[in-house]
């Protein structure tokens, strides 16, 4: 018995040799596959090696898609009807949102939704650890993901209405692993030079202003002042640690004047702006430029971009024609009274030409007004963009 079970031990070993090798072989093909799916060549034309995109539904691409319990979702019709093939990709709006135009503006493709494929990052990370080195994908850039999730906020608790959602420290925890399968990847200084020269947007807060103005509790417990302070200092806290990840080039943007959306003029006598809400996001705006400020100061290498999107879409309610848009109330898909009672349906009457409209669903604008926004952004002038709009904060930081 003892000899049969040495010969038993003896003929598998190398069976078990040949499976750990075959074993092994898989998961360095495996990882080849998943690097080459996540990273493309770089162009001529980018502005910037890649783009990290952070906040609400502003600038989410599709993470809530893959979020079983959120409500927070506009991958059904009418969204995306001026999309590629007209697809409901999980974007609130008919066409691109500022994460794809902004990218598109750098010359990157638009950073991909990071739960599409979260685990093809997990695969990367497992494999080149249990490998131990990573066969030579260094050479590949990495040129962007986007964390945003629609209903999301500054503040850990906002959004809980719309079920899951990845509030913006879960978004930076989720980056801080790319980052850390990036440095076993490529090594400290090939990883630092993509991403202290990335572009890191970030637009956040609209949420976080209408949790506090819809609840009663919220408003007798805070004053409007003491909560833009603490939401901006979580606002803050965040960029902190994306500094210590690397990150150096930051666009950030205050918060529109919410009280013109469609859903917000409802209650308003002739349906004018609630004002009473647009000073609450003047506010915060208020506390938060100080505080980016001195976050610079505090910090080498960090430049930014931040954006008045308070005066600008201020500007764009009072000078409509000058924009092209010719409803500003009324949303073009929804509802109701301004069609503004419920979000779009895929049994909502739409507009037929959106590109007249400030606003695709009661809340959230149109592309049209989005290319605007975002052409404001990257070479706007000192009224809409401060210290310095994005052109400029990549071309005098380009080396």
């Amino acid at each position: 018995m003892a000899s049969l079970a040495m010969a038993s031990s003896l003929s598998a070993s190398p069976f078990r040799l040949y499976m750990d090798y075959r074993r092994r072989w898989s998961l360095f093909m495996t990882t080849m596959v998943v690097a080459v799916a996540v990273m493309t060549s770089c162009s001529e034309g980018q502005m910037v090696p890649a783009a990290f995109v952070f906040g609400d539904s502003v600038v989410d691409v599709g993470n809530n898609n893959h979020l079983l319990f959120s409500i927070a979702k506009s991958n059904y019709p009418h969204y995306g009807v001026d999309f590629a093939y007209s697809e409901p990709t999980g974007r609130f709006s008919n066409g691109k949102i500022p994460s794809d135009l902004v990218a598109e503006k750098l010359g990157l493709p638009s950073p991909p939704p990071y739960l599409s494929i979260r685990h093809i990052w997990q695969n990367i990370n497992k494999n080149v650890s249990e490998l131990g080195f990573g066969f030579g994908f260094g050479s590949i850039p990495l040129t962007g993901l986007n964390f945003a999730s629609a209903g999301c906020g500054v503040l850990k608790n906002t959004g809980s209405i719309f079920g899951v959602h990845i509030s913006l420290e879960e978004q930076v925890d989720y980056y801080a692993k790319v980052y850390s399968t990036l440095l076993k990847l490529r090594g400290y200084d090939r990883t630092e030079n993509i991403v202290s020269k990335a572009l890191f947007l970030v637009v956040i807060g609209s949420n976080d202003m209408l949790n506090y103005y819809d609840s009663d509790s919220l408003r007798e417990k805070f004053a409007p002042q003491d909560r833009s302070n603490q939401t901006a200092s979580k606002l803050v806290e965040q960029l902190e640690r994306l500094y210590a990840y690397g990150a150096r080039r930051f666009a950030l943007t205050g918060l529109p004047a919410l009280g013109c959306a469609p859903a917000r003029r409802l209650p308003v006598k002739n349906q004018e702006c609630d004002n009473e809400l647009n000073s609450m996001c003047d506010t915060y705006n208020r506390m938060l430029k100080p505080m980016l400020q001195l976050f610079k100061s505090k910090h080498k290498g960090v430049s930014y971009t931040y954006f008045d999107a308070y005066t600008f879409f201020l500007d764009v309610v009072n000078n409509a024609s000058r924009y092209g848009f010719s409803e500003t109330k009324a949303a073009c898909c929804g509802v109701g009274k301004l069609e503004a009672e419920f979000l779009c349906t895929p049994f909502s009457d739409y507009c037929e030409d959106r590109n007249k409209y400030m606003f695709f669903d009661r809340i959230h604008p149109t592309e049209a007004m989005y290319r605007h926004v975002v052409d404001a952004i990257i070479d706007g002038p000192s009224k809409y963009v401060a210290p310095m709009n994005i052109r400029k904060l990549v071309s005098e930081h380009a080396s």
